[in-house]
């Protein structure tokens, strides 16, 4: 099939057989396609014939629809293959004064990480902490085996869903690797009808401010804040990072705390003003029950243990 389009409007449903589709943007003018996929596997576009003049301002850009502006992709090459790792996906080219045309090829493939089974039904998920209540295999071909119950930090393993109820519980997590070019991140999901829903995405990291280091939290599908680091901080000691996620039914609106060393750094209420996101609510005001430390996109490099501890709201918020 060859769709050809000059508005931005078309939508496309993607299968795994490998479908060809044309977009020609008249001059000064942008043409987008949106691909539709399905649960478990991504979106693969190549660009199999490109006729833009990249140098002067043409442009061809892919998002992933689960990385939003963040995962932006130019390309511009004919040959170019990107697996997006997500199951929509958004192509926009512009062209300038002469106009354009570009050829596409997308199929859908199987992902090759993060995609797990939901054997866990709710039955393994534990206020009582982060408990599997027996050996399980995800369809990626590897066996999440329960932790020894005399532990009390777990080794951090990426890429596996771990159950975890961010309604009742906080996530700690134990690292002496938070230096410069590394980073702490978690995906939150939601096991909706046996399928991983992206419910936001939380990462921190060491930077340079303008006075001093900071901390900088992203809040994916919402914003970015720096904070200053703490005296004491090193990044070569063991340090430990609380997240708390508070469910907007407690105040209203959803709020993110994060403490280190049991010193809190952040108190961030979620809104309509602090959220530059239109769709922030979707994935913030939404319950969580799963954790994910992911590699890829946003990859978690710093985090080496977890656990959880019981949601204390009153100790943590600043009334």
């Amino acid at each position: 099939a060859v769709v050809s389009t000059q508005s931005t409007g078309m939508n496309v449903r993607v299968d795994t057989a490998r479908r060809h589709h044309v977009l020609r943007p008249t001059a000064g003018r942008i043409c987008a396609i949106r691909l539709f996929g399905r649960e478990g596997f991504q979106i693969v576009v190549t660009i199999a014939r490109a006729k833009l003049r990249c140098d002067d301002g043409d442009f061809m850009k892919l998002y992933p629809d689960n990385q939003g502006c963040e995962g932006e992709v130019d390309v511009c090459e004919p040959g170019t293959t990107i697996s997006t790792q997500s199951k929509d996906a958004v192509v926009l080219v512009r062209a300038g004064q002469s106009g354009g045309l570009v050829k596409i090829r997308v199929k859908l493939e199987q992902k090759e990480e993060g995609v797990m089974s939901s054997v866990c039904d709710g039955t393994c998920i534990s206020t009582e902490g982060i408990v599997y209540t027996e050996p399980h295999t995800s369809n990626a071909g590897f066996t999440i085996t329960p932790p020894s119950p005399d532990l009390d930090w777990f080794p951090v393993r990426r890429d596996t869903y771990i159950p975890l109820d961010m309604n009742t519980r906080s996530l700690k997590i134990k690292t002496s690797r938070l230096g410069f070019g590394r980073k702490i991140s978690i995906k939150f999901s939601h096991n909706r009808y046996r399928g991983y829903g992206y419910q936001g995405q939380i990462g921190l990291s060491l930077r340079s401010g303008t006075r001093s280091l900071v901390f900088e939290i992203s809040l994916h599908y919402c914003t970015t804040v720096q904070v200053a680091v703490p005296h004491g901080y090193s990044s070569v000691l063991e340090q430990v990072f609380t997240f708390s996620r508070i469910p907007a039914v407690i105040f209203g609106r959803p709020r993110i705390i994060v403490e280190w060393n049991d010193r809190q750094i952040l108190d961030q209420e979620l809104n309509g003003r602090v959220c530059d996101h239109p769709s922030w609510g979707i994935y913030w005001e939404s319950p969580v029950d799963h954790i994910m430390f992911a590699s890829g996109y946003m990859a978690d490099t710093a985090s080496e243990y977890y656990t959880s501890s019981n949601l204390v709201i009153w100790d943590k918020i600043q009334v």
